[in-house]
């Protein structure tokens, strides 16, 4: 009986824990300086950029996670950042995206499928 209890709680504490993961990832923002290898351990980023760059996550997502990436351009001329759009990721909204000078943009990308990203810029 007390090897059963053990399992149980075992099996308990795993479940509080990737609860207690999955509610940190919903809280708070990374904060970055380019869109190569984006972390995905908060839903939010922020990413101040001056240049474009390959953008990449560093990091895998599970089905149904979504990444929210506000970029600013912190430089006097617009930006013209390229979307992905091959292997493994979709593009909803072209090969580019313009970032104005001193402007806003944010780019959503969503694991909807195995190894199937869907990305969306505004």
């Amino acid at each position: 009986a007390t090897d059963s209890i053990l399992s149980a709680l075992g099996k308990l504490q795993k479940q509080i824990t990737d609860l207690t993961t999955t509610v940190n990832r919903e809280k708070g923002v990374n904060t970055v300086t380019t869109l190569a290898a984006l972390p995905s351990t908060k839903r939010l980023v922020h990413a101040t950029v001056t240049a474009a760059t390959t953008m990449s996550l560093n990091a895998g997502m599970n089905i149904g996670e979504e990444l929210h990436i506000i970029v600013y351009n912190n430089s006097a001329s617009a930006i013209t950042q390229n979307l992905p759009n091959s292997g493994s990721y979709v593009s909803v909204s072209g090969a580019s995206i313009s970032i104005p000078s001193y402007g806003y943009v944010e780019i959503n990308v969503l694991r909807f499928g195995e190894s199937v990203y869907l990305v969306r810029a505004v």
